[in-house]
């Protein structure tokens, strides 16, 4: 063997550096609310989330989590009008990759949909390693279909 071919031989088993992938998150959640309202005061009260993702409806084709489903839930406190609150999701998709996002309350819109920020922590299979950030908008829409609107990015490692 030659010092040319124990070189190609090397280069074969040598590990190829994985790239990131990174997508847009913009979509639509659609979800069914499983939510109870604690009323304390006239202008206060706080909010057990715990809604059912049901599918993920991505902008975009070939998205890797569309049709995802899991579990969102956590706290929202709505004092004298102001929302504020946060939370986390467990999403499974269809090859049963999973990842965990957080996401934060920063307010509600005049349509009286929630706003905030959502973060991926991480995940497992093609979500591990993960990360991505962005903003939803959460809530019934006109026809009464519970929607949580996602914008941003996704990185897959």
């Amino acid at each position: 063997m030659t010092p040319k071919s124990i070189f190609a031989a090397v280069l074969v088993f040598l590990p190829v550096p994985a790239f990131a992938q990174t997508m847009d998150a913009s979509g639509a959640w659609i979800f069914t609310p499983a939510s109870v309202p604690y009323p304390v005061a006239h202008n206060l009260v706080v909010i057990h989330v715990n809604n059912a993702y049901d599918r993920f409806e991505p902008a975009g084709p070939d998205h890797p989590a569309a049709g995802a489903a899991g579990q969102c839930f956590g706290a929202i406190l709505i004092n004298a009008g102001q929302a504020s609150g946060r939370g986390n999701c467990h999403i499974v998709d269809g090859d049963g990759d999973a990842w965990v996002s957080e996401w934060i309350v920063e307010g509600i819109d005049a349509d009286r949909m929630t706003t905030g920020r959502w973060a991926i922590i991480d995940g497992t299979g093609k979500y591990a390693g993960a990360s991505g950030s962005g903003s939803f908008r959460a809530g019934a829409d006109a026809s009464g279909t519970y929607k949580n609107e996602t914008t941003g990015e996704i990185t897959l490692n």
